[in-house]
């Protein structure tokens, strides 16, 4: 394999990052136009958006266990047309039922996307020897960001939510036409790394994998849902900054995560998310203690800059185990986002917003006492590991690998 054909695989998996983004950015600025279509108040389109999660969760698995299967490049195509697909056909939903539904499939192939983008990430970096995962995850962020000005502008411009919607299918119609069209893969498609044929990666690894995505999940949720709201309640801050701190904790991590893959180069996977994870911690209790509002958001734009490399580093290390681990690993995260509002709510009507909000330091510390995890079993380049499969392309499958447990 040339390098070239490296080259043109990093970017393949680059644009698939970023259209997938562009996808999630779009579909959260639209939601307050889909809750208005439906005449629905709160609580009742809360509980029909869980559907999107119990999807991601049910199918994360079963996604894993396709790629290792077909391959990375047949599942992210399919999921790329019934991604915007599901998308599209919300905007018709007749009610909250049919709503709630729709959004189970789009929660099913959305979760197939990204497990088929973070294996293809994985097996890049098994190509090249050095970190991408976190610069993927970046333009993952940027690609949100994207899609959440875009849809904002169509919006304003006053197009309905099925006509933006239709025009991201076609966008990702032709994505998946454009890069199908590379160079075959050196090996079949469903070929799992050498460093674990079973698919399975052991039980201690994904248990602890599981586990750190559990928690990192769980304190993004926290930062997402309940900073606005601890910055209001708990500082007073005007109306005008109580988004501050979400803010400066996304724009940390999306600008850690740019140089994340030299950081995971020069010091090691599992230094970084040991050192990052304590530093995340430290700043956020001293910016929840300080009890000001200049304390607070410097805890929350370190926070994100420490916590940024811990989702690639989970996904690098469960993709040199295949597929069907890096289906467990997002099946565990999704749970942790399922779950992690309503443990930060429980524990502020318990203890109060501000001891809610010290939660996120607890994880932090479980994830770098979970560091280790990440640690390659193996050098990635390694000599006996076979030739490594290449997801240059989009659209092919070779045929399916040995029956594995």
């Amino acid at each position: 394999m040339t390098a070239t054909d490296a080259g043109r695989s990093r970017i393949r998996t680059a644009v698939l990052f970023c259209v997938n983004g562009v996808l999630m950015g779009s579909f959260a600025t639209r939601l307050p136009d889909l809750k208005h279509g439906l005449d629905a108040t709160d609580g009742p389109f809360g509980l029909a958006l869980l559907g999107a999660t119990v999807g991601a969760v049910a199918f994360a698995k079963p996604a894993g266990a396709a790629i290792a299967r077909y391959g990375e490049g047949p599942v992210a195509r399919l999921a790329m047309l019934v991604t915007p697909a599901s998308m599209f056909l919300l905007s018709f939903a007749g009610g909250l039922v049919a709503f709630g539904g729709l959004l189970v499939a789009f929660g099913v192939a959305a979760v197939a996307l990204n497990t088929a983008v973070n294996s293809m990430a994985a097996a890049v970096e098994r190509l090249l020897a050095r970190s991408v995962m976190s610069g993927m995850h970046a333009l993952y962020s940027g690609g949100g960001l994207l899609g959440a000005v875009t849809g904002g502008l169509a919006a304003g411009a006053g197009a309905t939510v099925a006509e933006h919607f239709a025009v991201l299918a076609v966008l990702c119609l032709v994505t998946g036409v454009v890069l199908g069209s590379g160079p075959p893969r050196t090996a079949g498609a469903g070929d799992e790394p050498a460093a674990d044929r079973s698919g399975t990666g052991g039980p201690r690894v994904t248990l602890l994998l599981g586990a750190m995505a559990f928690c990192f999940y769980i304190a993004e949720a926290a930062i997402d849902d309940w900073s606005a709201i601890y910055l209001h309640d708990a500082l007073a801050a005007p109306a005008a900054m109580v988004g501050a701190g979400y803010a400066a904790f996304c724009v940390a991590m999306a600008v850690g995560r740019l140089f994340g893959d030299r950081i995971v180069d020069r010091i090691g996977a599992v230094w970084a998310v040991r050192a990052g994870s304590l530093l995340a911690g430290v700043a956020l209790t001293l910016g929840v203690t300080a009890r000001s509002l200049p304390a607070a958001l410097a805890g929350f734009t370190l926070f994100g800059l420490g916590m940024c490399v811990v989702a690639p580093a989970c996904y690098s290390a469960a993709g040199r185990h295949g597929g069907r681990m890096i289906g467990t690993v997002t099946a565990a995260g999704h749970v942790g986002l399922l779950v992690g509002p309503a443990i930060i709510g429980g524990t502020s009507h318990l203890f109060g917003i501000q001891t809610a909000m010290l939660v996120p330091v607890v994880l932090a510390v479980l994830v770098a006492a979970l560091a280790s995890a990440v640690k390659p079993a193996r050098p990635v380049a390694d000599a006996d590991a076979g030739p490594p499969v290449l997801p240059s392309t989009v659209g092919t499958s070779g045929g399916p690998p040995p029956a594995t447990a």
